[in-house]
């Protein structure tokens, strides 16, 4: 088994995959204890770009020669079994691990651990916790799921024994980390390619719950529907939460609500982040600040200094308002779109990029649902891991949210729709960017 005296014992470990962010983030941690650092990934990346300015050695897309000498071989999710170089790196005997194994050899020796799962919103309340901690002078150390927009990064080396990581549901691999606080903040269908059903999903969010390290705690969404019924301290807007947001109110998006805990006035929080969620988050990091005993008015000024996360309802000013955002499945899709309703907008144009096939598959009604503005463009589906699944491609489900109503046109072109939206689009117009995969960058081709 991994742990943190074998991982520190390497001089050279090799990552496949280095650009993506949680592997990166890994990367930069190992590099910062003297390890040598090589890797590869299909693309570049703002994260390949900054390792590589560390000095780390990157081939694109193929790195097998700066493998050479390695002792330990890192792989995500991502890598598939008959990827060419892994399959030769492991002819050539090398050690593999999975970068959950790796993030869980390095997290599980902080005494004071913090794990943020959930199958929506934690990147950012993850984000929201790690400035809030550092803002109040606790030297954490990081690993996010995207990039901070305090910290212009998806990781922070702390010296403290603080350390806070996002605990990914994907193929249960959160089950490698034993945290010391273990936030949950909601259950939901997602990852049908590996899950069952809810039921096997809530079978592993319990079996995690149990991961929580003797005299740790539970910190849970008490208004989540599963999660209400997990054991811990609990925060949300009902009135039987340990931590409770009351008098929420809204300008622009913005919210400010007043937090009791347990009964008892606290402190009014002013967010400075788009959103309702941003209030369940918010409480979230309360919490685990009031856990580490921190100063409640600390917390609310580490809180409200929090600035957000990229691609988290990232706002870019020009000729007409283009918003990015990283919600990729319909309930994340429908609170992003429920923020930007606030946001007084003359016409609402919603681009949307799929993120996997399976996902398409799994959650398809749900997306037609979900998926509404004044006018709606899909572009082809951002596959990652997968192959094409015939009947659930991008034009299968703009085809079924035209039949439902839905004002939609489906692009193969990207630079096509953005010649168009830049055409049609006036200056109190938005246009929204939203998926996980590259769709962001045809903000580029917007102006």
């Amino acid at each position: 088994m991994l742990n943190q005296k074998n991982l520190f014992s390497c001089r050279h470990i090799h990552f496949i995959g280095i650009g993506g962010v949680s592997m990166s983030a890994l990367a930069q941690y190992l590099f910062s204890k003297g390890i040598k650092i090589s890797g590869s990934d299909s693309t570049e990346s703002i994260y390949t770009q900054k390792l590589a300015e560390k000095g780390v050695a990157i081939g694109i897309p193929d790195g097998q020669k700066y493998a050479r000498g390695c002792d330990l071989v890192v792989i995500n999710s991502a890598i598939r079994p008959d990827n060419k170089e892994l399959q030769n790196l492991i002819m050539q005997n090398k050690t593999v691990a999975s970068r959950e194994e790796v993030l869980g050899a390095i997290f599980n020796e902080f005494a004071k651990s913090v794990a943020v799962c959930g199958m929506h919103g934690k990147t950012t309340c993850s984000a929201m916790i790690s400035k809030c901690l550092d803002f109040c002078n606790k030297s954490p150390t990081v690993f996010v799921g995207g990039t901070v927009k305090d910290f212009d990064s998806n990781f922070l080396l702390g010296d403290s024994e603080i350390c806070v990581a996002e605990a990914c549901e994907y193929k249960a691999n959160f089950l490698s980390l034993h945290p010391f606080i273990n936030c949950m903040l909601n259950v939901d269908s997602d990852h049908l390619d590996f899950y069952k059903n809810i039921d096997d999903i809530t079978d592993a969010f319990r079996h995690f719950a149990k991961n929580t390290k003797s005299g740790g705690i539970n910190v849970v969404n008490g208004d989540d529907k599963i999660l209400k019924n997990f054991d811990g301290i609990k925060f949300g807007l009902s009135e039987d939460n340990d931590y409770v947001a009351k008098n929420v109110i809204h300008k622009n998006a913005k919210y400010s609500f007043d937090l009791f805990k347990r009964g008892s006035y606290v402190a009014t929080v002013n967010l400075n982040v788009l959103g309702a969620h941003n209030v369940y988050n918010a409480l979230c990091a309360f919490c685990v600040a009031d856990l580490l005993g921190i100063p409640s008015d600390e917390i609310k000024a580490g809180i409200e200094s929090f600035c957000g996360v990229d691609r988290r309802c990232t706002i870019i000013k020009g000729r007409f308002t283009v918003i990015t955002d990283y919600a990729h499945h319909p309930r994340e899709i429908k609170t992003f779109l429920d923020t930007v309703l606030q946001m007084g907008f003359d016409t609402v144009r919603l681009v949307f990029q799929p993120h996997t096939y399976t996902r398409t598959r799994g959650l398809f009604d749900d997306f037609v649902k979900s998926l509404k503005a004044d006018e709606v463009y899909l572009i082809p589906t951002f596959a990652a891991r997968e192959d094409v699944i015939a009947g659930f491609e991008s034009k299968d489900l703009a085809k079924a949210m035209e039949d439902d109503g839905t004002n939609v046109k489906y692009f193969e072109d990207s630079a096509q729709l953005a010649r168009l939206l830049n055409e049609t689009s006036k200056s109190n117009d938005a246009v929204l960017l939203v998926g996980a995969g590259d769709i962001d960058q045809m903000s580029k081709l917007l102006k």
